[in-house]
């Protein structure tokens, strides 16, 4: 009775966590919830399985509206509409998102005075703080102490931080999920630096190079070492000139690091590190796809165990 109260329990969360999910940030925040088939952790199989996996991706960075809060409004007769029956700091963000997206406000303008939008509006001050603070909680405007606000250049990077949260929630109310972002990092870094492989040049090795020295030097220094560690990938991902394989493994690797477990220091376990990542730099210089693939898909095999909720 008890084991049958505590899977109801936990059935109820995940269907609390995954309609908020879906409301809030999109088909994005469900994708830990599927499990990847089991042929995806063979590399042979990366380039039509990298496509696939990073489909939900793909579907909420292209809608790029963060929630209903950020529906398209792109008619410039919307933005000056009377204000009606909702919550007016809503409807202000919905206005200054419209200004965003019909080219009226650009990346790197100053916003308009608060005066100015209360006057527009017809709206309070609070109104107008309170949609301006929500513009800057995503990203869209930089808010500095003394000076104007300033509009923000809109970049994968800022899409991936508005589900940080709801990401980490997933990971933490279900271990499967875990194990889910872990199968899927094969894929993507398999798949990764097959592109990478086809488009480096002798600088991205030296680049990549110069990443394996520097990690060197954080021997003895763990959480250097790890952010070391994530550089190399991330470096990788670089290479491809693909921003979203770029944007999605910093993301991906940042959640993973919340669940390194230092306990499980082995010895020389630092040294094989360095090893395999210059290794797997030597195999990209050569060219050798299917080397690279397996080395590193070996690499992330012996790195799993690092991972974990104990």
């Amino acid at each position: 009775m008890y084991n049958r109260q505590q899977e109801n329990s936990k059935d109820s969360i995940k269907k609390v966590v995954a309609v908020k999910t879906v409301k809030k940030y999109g088909l994005f925040g469900i994708a830990f919830l599927t499990p990847i088939p089991a042929r995806a952790s063979d590399h042979h199989t990366v380039p039509a399985l990298i496509q696939g996996s990073t489909g939900h991706l793909v579907s909420y960075l292209g809608n790029l509206n963060m929630g209903k809060e950020m529906s398209a409004k792109t008619e410039h007769n919307t933005i000056d509409a009377p204000i009606v029956r909702q919550k007016l700091s809503d409807q202000v963000f919905d206005r200054l998102w419209a200004m965003v997206q019909s080219g009226e406000l650009l990346p790197g303008d100053t916003m308009t005075s608060e005066r100015a939008l209360m006057e527009r509006f017809n709206v309070g001050r609070p109104a107008v703080r309170e949609a301006l603070q929500t513009m800057a909680n995503k990203g869209l405007i930089t808010i500095a102490h003394g000076e104007r606000s300033r509009v923000n250049k809109l970049t994968l990077g800022i899409a991936f931080d508005q589900v940080d949260d709801i990401a980490k929630l997933l990971l933490s109310t279900e271990p499967s999920n875990l194990e889910n972002l872990k199968q899927f990092r094969k894929i993507l870094e398999a798949g990764s630096i097959q592109i990478a492989i086809k488009n480096c040049t002798e600088g991205g090795i030296s680049d990549l190079r110069a990443l394996v020295d520097d990690q060197r030097s954080k021997l003895g220094q763990e959480k250097a070492f790890i952010e070391a560690d994530i550089a190399f990938h991330v470096g990788i991902a670089k290479l491809t000139e693909n921003p979203l394989i770029q944007a999605v493994t910093q993301a991906m690797l940042s959640w993973l690091s919340a669940y390194y477990k230092p306990v499980l220091h082995w010895q020389g376990r630092e040294d094989t590190t360095l090893l395999e990542h210059a290794h797997i730099v030597d195999l990209m210089e050569r060219k050798d796809i299917p080397g690279a693939q397996k080395l590193l898909h070996d690499h992330l095999n012996r790195s799993d165990p690092l991972y974990g909720s104990n």
